[in-house]
């Protein structure tokens, strides 16, 4: 009760001019978050903070419910954009002790965003994003990246990824597949794949603050990273992750120095 899930210090939102005035037909267009912070908690019971619906309430003899006619013609969202600016986005899972937070958050979404079915442009990134499981950091302070293009089929939730650039600190990737939310699960059929094999790069993945220490690195040889996602996501169900990483001819050596790591 005492955390907050969402707080956003700017917020701001577009529609048309002359739907304002329009008794059917009023939508917002756009929605602009500035330094969105959404705080996504699950307890060690299993309870969620974003689970926030609340039960109607009965009406107490003798009360009735009066219906304003203005009520029954709401604003729509028929987006068309969303940008966020700066955005924080926590999910702290405290029943399996896991911590992931995204910091710097920047986002373009554009694209129909209603209808049966559109293509959406996704530009965007994180400038740190870091995992902790059970005390201990997995991943820490890796910037991502990425540029995609989205068919997105809303009968059927299903989100095809069509075209991918994803950047984990300067280290370029592909992310193509298939994204099915049928209800409360999510289904994955996800292939990756790095877009060159330099070994240089893949050192991109060690965190920007520790990028000091290689300064002074010559490298040669070459290294890839490939893997697939795929299966069900639904409360203790997880996807099958297959993650193959190939080095070969890996040299790393430090300028001044007479050995090196072959």
């Amino acid at each position: 009760q005492a955390d907050t899930l969402l707080f956003v210090e700017n917020a701001g939102a577009k529609m048309s001019l002359f739907s304002i005035f329009a008794k059917t037909g009023r939508s917002i267009e756009e929605i602009k978050l500035e330094s969105p912070k959404l705080n996504l908690i699950t307890g060690k019971t299993g309870l969620e903070n974003w689970n926030i619906e609340t039960e109607n309430k009965t009406e107490q003899p003798g009360q009735t419910t009066v219906q304003n006619d203005k009520t029954k013609e709401p604003f729509t969202l028929q987006l068309e954009m969303i940008e966020i600016k700066n955005g924080t986005l926590i999910y702290n899972d405290r029943k399996t002790n896991m911590y992931q937070v995204f910091n710097g958050v920047n986002l373009n979404l554009k694209g129909k965003m209603y209808g049966s079915s559109a293509e959406l442009a996704v530009n965007g990134n994180a400038e740190s994003y870091s995992v902790d499981y059970e005390g201990v950091r997995y991943i820490s302070n890796v910037s991502i990246a990425t540029t995609s293009k989205l068919n997105v089929d809303y009968d059927k939730m299903n989100i095809s990824i069509t075209e991918n650039e994803l950047l984990l600190n300067r280290l370029p990737m592909q992310v193509t597949g298939l994204i099915k939310i049928p209800s409360d699960s999510i289904f994955f059929d996800i292939a990756l794949k790095t877009k060159n094999s330099d070994f240089e790069n893949f050192l991109a993945l060690v965190p920007p603050s520790y990028e000091e220490y290689l300064k002074n690195i010559k490298t040669s040889g070459s290294a890839s990273v490939s893997g697939t996602v795929k299966g069900l996501y639904f409360e203790e169900i997880y996807p099958a992750v297959d993650l193959k990483i190939d080095v070969a001819n890996g040299n790393l050596k430090y300028t001044g120095l007479p050995e090196e790591i072959k």
